[in-house]
């Protein structure tokens, strides 16, 4: 889901006597609110291993080997924002502030979530290493919580930005007495 982004209507005349640099600071606000109002929507909706019960059916070797996955859905729920992407000079370049919302897919990592898009999108059924027929069910709660997540994220992201636009305003101000002084 891609969304862009801006300071509300009425913090506009305010926001355009702001240096770039405060500019910018206000646009990494907004985003930060609105990522989180997006998480918050997707940890609503995941799927809880806890819940499903199927965690009960491993054995307990198995257990200790995998440590604690019951909710690991929800653990893995993160944002990265474009400053540690890898194109983040190109972005930079282009004036370009953004994040990703969703699983963090990293191997070795305790809070990943490898197969997020398995249990969004369903997938071929494997039992014990062989296909085994029939599909697993998807579930589609990444779908569900973007389509829910747009009222929510745009008021997150106006509040934040009036505050934040505020906020920026008095530094400014603040900067130019000491400037006079």
């Amino acid at each position: 889901m891609q969304m862009q982004i801006i300071p509300p209507a009425d913090m506009m005349p305010v926001f355009n006597t702001l240096s770039d640099s405060l500019q910018r600071q206000v646009h990494r606000k907004m985003l930060r609110a609105a990522a989180t109002a997006i998480k918050k929507q997707y940890r609503k909706r995941t799927p809880q291993g806890s819940k499903t019960g199927s965690t009960d059916l491993q054995s307990d070797d198995l257990k200790a080997k995998r440590g604690d996955v019951k909710n690991r859905l929800r653990k893995s729920l993160a944002d990265k924002p474009s400053s540690k992407w890898s194109t983040k000079r190109e972005l930079a370049r282009a004036g370009i502030i953004a994040t990703k919302v969703g699983h963090r897919y990293t191997k070795g990592d305790p809070k990943s979530a490898r197969y997020a898009h398995l249990v969004n999108d369903g997938h071929v059924a494997v039992y014990w290493g062989h296909r085994g027929g029939g599909r697993v069910k998807a579930i589609k709660y990444q779908n569900e919580a973007q389509r829910a997540s747009k009222a929510p994220v745009k008021m997150a992201a106006i509040i934040k930005g009036r505050q934040a636009v505020r906020a920026a305003a008095e530094k400014a101000r603040q900067k130019m007495l000491q400037v006079a002084k």
